[in-house]
């Protein structure tokens, strides 16, 4: 077991269901520069009685001061049961990560997820727009059946890529805590409509579309491009899984103070 993640800068030890230390790395004695660990408990070393119910409860993890630490700052705590490990009981594995550098690698990643979509969204939403030119036969020479269908492909595919962009963009603003989020009144079947001009098209290839529409008007208070996304995914899903000859249906209704909105696929 000693031989097992010996270079890891990231401190590991292995505790037992009592909290007594099994194993440890040499990144987890820096973390705590006591002469013996081995007669110590995980519950001397983090004052943190509850500590060993966690172990018992199953994967989970913890933000937490180490008051015997070197560095007195705040560590995130994943806890691990390793099952099996012993014949008598399940052992946990320990991994303490400063929660410093996981807010540094958040904030890399949601500026890379940012770039990304952002480097994405002209070119994807380009070839969506070309690809409905072509399908309103701009070109003087009428497209043969296969090149229409090819053209329904890419189209579709786009689409998709495009509300996976958006969705992109949203998380990250959602982690970064900068989403503003204007709160508006729309009515439900204009929007429906808006959406479904946009993403959706008659095809080859794909299920028939139907809408059963409130007759009266249906009006929401929320984030308009909030409720466009929910719909254009619901869209994208049915879509999506639903074969070629099936029939998808929308449908948007008013419950006393609830606005109903609704995609069904056979």
């Amino acid at each position: 077991m000693k031989e097992n993640f010996p270079q890891s800068l990231t401190p590991l030890c292995i505790v037992s269901p009592d909290g007594d230390l099994f194993w440890w790395n040499m990144a987890f004695q820096d973390l705590f520069p006591r002469e013996d660990l081995s007669s110590t408990s995980i519950q001397d070393l983090l004052l943190t009685p509850e500590l060993v119910a966690l172990c018992k409860e199953g994967p989970c993890q913890k933000e937490l001061k180490i008051p015997t630490a070197k560095q007195n700052e705040p560590y995130v705590l994943f806890i691990n049961p390793i099952e099996g490990a012993t014949d008598k009981s399940t052992l946990c594995l320990l991994l303490f990560q400063k929660a410093s550098w996981i807010k540094q690698q958040s904030r890399i990643q949601n500026l890379t997820i940012t770039a990304a979509a952002h480097d994405l969204a002209n070119p994807v939403s380009a070839i969506f727009g070309y690809a409905d030119l072509l399908l309103e036969n701009v070109v003087d020479d009428p497209l043969s059946t296969q090149q229409t269908d090819i053209i329904y492909r890419i189209r579709s595919t786009a689409s998709r890529a495009i509300e996976l962009v958006k969705n992109y963009q949203v998380l990250s603003q959602l982690d970064r805590h900068t989403l503003s989020i204007p709160i508006s009144t729309s009515e439900l079947n204009k929007v429906v409509m808006d959406v479904i001009d946009y993403t959706w098209r008659e095809g080859p290839g794909i299920a028939s579309l139907s809408t059963e529409l409130s007759k009266i008007p249906v009006y929401v208070a929320a984030a308009r491009f909030a409720v466009e996304r929910v719909i254009a995914n619901l869209l994208s899903n049915a879509a999506k899984y639903t074969p070629p000859n099936g029939q998808i249906s929308v449908t948007t209704k008013e419950e006393g103070k609830k606005a109903i909105f609704s995609v069904n696929n056979r």
